[in-house]
């Protein structure tokens, strides 16, 4: 069964909350002229700046305190002449004033007693993200709403052109929201003893080894096309990616051939 695009949205915003500061992707502005359009955008765009102008300001307090205790942290450990461990704090702390979160390999080599710090640090974060992720659901969900409207309207006045354009417009959109869930840099391991370093950007993009494929949107889906003939599922979980491999593409989306796991490089 075709999923609308309100439940579309809500599949792909389903798991997207992310821990530490980050900056949440602009809206693309829509091209169309037409008053109720530019209305709804006009609305929409003021009221996600506004949920992430909140959101920032009290991650800069949380990332201020924490710096403070990274600082406290610092001076500490350096009294008993552990070089390693000073730097480790040090790289924590230029990470956090660049709005970094630490790669797999940064978060294993932090010192015993920095790891506490950098969990209640994530743990204060995360319902500040949380919620703001929550409240930019709901503005774009009531954005796609307002559009699905506008097309319905002018479907029925025949202004076809129009209509399509405002269809082009939604699924612009999600399939915005679907690319910036997993953009990034991952390090992939599967079932079969195989591991690959995917780089994938919000236009879709994705590298690996010299090899550039690009990211599909099929409902709910988001697929990898290297055009070798394969193709891959991409889902996002909690600990990273969820990766299904599908050999030969017509496979899909049945027959798994191997799974992967991707986790931030």
């Amino acid at each position: 069964m075709k999923l609308s695009n309100l439940t579309t949205f809500c599949w792909l915003f389903a798991g997207m909350i992310q821990i530490g500061p980050i900056q949440g992707q602009t809206p693309t502005a829509p091209e169309m002229k037409l008053p109720e359009i530019q209305a709804a955008w006009e609305t929409y765009s003021k009221n996600i700046a506004a949920v992430r102008t909140a959101r920032d300001a009290r991650l800069a307090e949380i990332s201020r305190s924490y710096v403070g205790t990274l600082e406290r942290l610092q001076r500490d450990i350096s009294t008993g002449g552990d070089i390693s461990a000073v730097a480790a704090v040090k790289a924590e702390i230029e990470r956090t004033a660049a709005k970094r979160e630490p790669t797999g390999d940064e978060r294993k080599s932090m010192p015993g007693k920095l790891v506490p710090a950098r969990r209640a640090y994530e743990r204060e974060c995360e319902p500040i993200i949380a919620n703001a992720a929550r409240q930019e659901e709901e503005q774009t969900r009531n954005y796609i709403s307002s559009l699905e409207a506008a097309k319905r309207r002018l479907t029925t006045l025949n202004r076809i052109d129009e209509a399509t354009q405002i269809k082009e417009t939604i699924d612009q959109l999600l399939q915005e929201a679907a690319f910036a869930r997993i953009a990034g840099t991952w390090m992939v391991k599967y079932a079969n003893g195989t591991d690959r370093q995917y780089t994938i950007d919000i236009k879709g993009t994705v590298t690996w080894g010299g090899t550039t494929g690009k990211l599909i949107l099929n409902g709910k889906d988001v697929l990898i096309d290297f055009n070798d003939g394969k193709i891959e599922r991409v889902t996002r979980t909690a600990a990273g990616l969820l990766i299904e491999h599908f050999n030969p593409k017509s496979a899909y989306p049945k027959k798994v051939d191997t799974r992967g796991t991707g986790i931030k490089a």
